[in-house]
């Protein structure tokens, strides 16, 4: 059906102004403009206006929310964060607000308003701050987030503006596992450190930072060589640091070395508890502060320290699935991050095949 409506110029306050009346479910209704200095001025301006009337009533069926005309950026951050505060970890929280505060140039505009071009500019202005494409693309997936969630809760039809931005080629992450004799090497460094416990863990057991961090005395298993991990120290939602559910909520049970067993042994005959009864009795940015300093030698970060036991562990033969299961992760996650150690089994392998036959 044909919408029925009708212009109408006329002078107004030193200008001209135009008026569209549009008919809409048995009802006329009005827009207007003014401040043209003459009536050429303002025609474009009215039928250009009168194409939006007729897209905003042709996708009416797809308007969620009646103000999605009007939220600001900034509105809509607030509503999106107070919405994932339900269902995400305050860690993933806090990076949600300092990708936001990334693009300040967009906090005032109202979301309808916001195209591409605003989005690049705030781009623009972060590779000439001398970011790294690779954080860049982090801000933009999660910036991508929050217009989705504008999509999915005001207008459907609207268009996510955070896709194809330009931002340079964003290296791929390599990582370094140690091999054996440097992990012995690293351990030896580490021997009489307060934070040797903690770097036993994560190369010998393959455990998260925040993993190790809460892991309790009572989650060692000394008779079946285990420990449990079933909760991870991390900041909460309140502020204070605490124990709180582990990364994508999986718990698992994870063999325990006899040597790192009798490591940890010793350590906690020389070394204080503190109340919560913690292996580990620091916090995670205390921890990186001060080891990855020293890790640096050796080419690695905290994280690399889980990285070498994945890598051992597939060097040594032990399958995808097993692996998956053993730190926590998917079996697609594994094969994708350490889809190189598929070239040295296959060389492997073709050396055994070529022993049996």
């Amino acid at each position: 059906m044909e919408l029925e409506y009708n212009i109408t110029y006329r002078q107004k306050d030193k200008g001209w102004q135009f008026i569209i009346s549009y008919k809409l479910n048995g009802k006329w209704k009005q827009k207007s403009k003014q401040g043209f200095k003459t009536k050429k001025d303002a025609k474009p301006v009215a039928e250009k206006m009168l194409l939006l009337i007729k897209k905003e009533i042709n996708n009416s069926s797809s308007i969620v929310n009646v103000d999605y005309d009007n939220i600001s950026f900034s509105t809509l951050f607030e509503k999106f964060y107070e919405h994932m505060s339900l269902y995400r970890e305050q860690a993933t929280l806090d990076n949600y607000q300092s990708s936001y505060s990334c693009f300040k140039l967009l906090h005032n505009m109202k979301v309808a308003d916001i195209k591409k071009i605003h989005l690049q500019n705030c781009v623009d202005l972060l590779m000439k701050g001398n970011k790294k494409a690779s954080s860049i693309n982090v801000y933009i997936n999660r910036i991508k987030l929050i217009f989705d969630y504008y999509i999915n809760n005001y207008d459907s039809s609207y268009i996510n503006p955070a896709c194809k931005l330009e931002y340079g080629k964003t290296a791929k992450a390599t990582k370094k596992a140690l091999t054996k004799n440097e992990v012995d090497l690293m351990l030896k460094e580490f021997k009489n450190s307060q934070y040797y416990s903690f770097i036993l863990l994560c190369v010998t057991c393959g455990l998260r930072r925040g993993e190790a961090l809460g892991l309790t005395w009572n989650d060692i298993d000394e008779v079946n060589m285990c420990i449990t991990i079933n909760k991870q120290w991390k900041k909460l939602k309140n502020g204070t640091k605490g124990f709180g559910e582990t990364k994508n909520k999986k718990h698992r049970i994870v063999p325990l070395p006899g040597n790192t067993l009798k490591e940890l042994k010793e350590f906690r005959n020389s070394h204080p508890t503190d109340i919560n009864n913690r292996v580990c009795i620091y916090c995670g940015e205390y921890l990186s502060t001060h080891i990855n300093p020293i890790l640096k030698k050796y080419g690695i970060t905290i994280h690399e320290l889980r990285h070498t036991y994945v890598t051992n562990l597939i060097a040594a033969g032990i399958d995808f699935k097993t692996v998956a299961a053993l730190i926590g992760d998917t079996v697609e996650m594994v094969i994708q991050t350490y889809s190189h150690m598929t070239d040295d089994m296959m060389k492997k392998a073709c050396n055994i095949i070529e022993n049996i036959f």
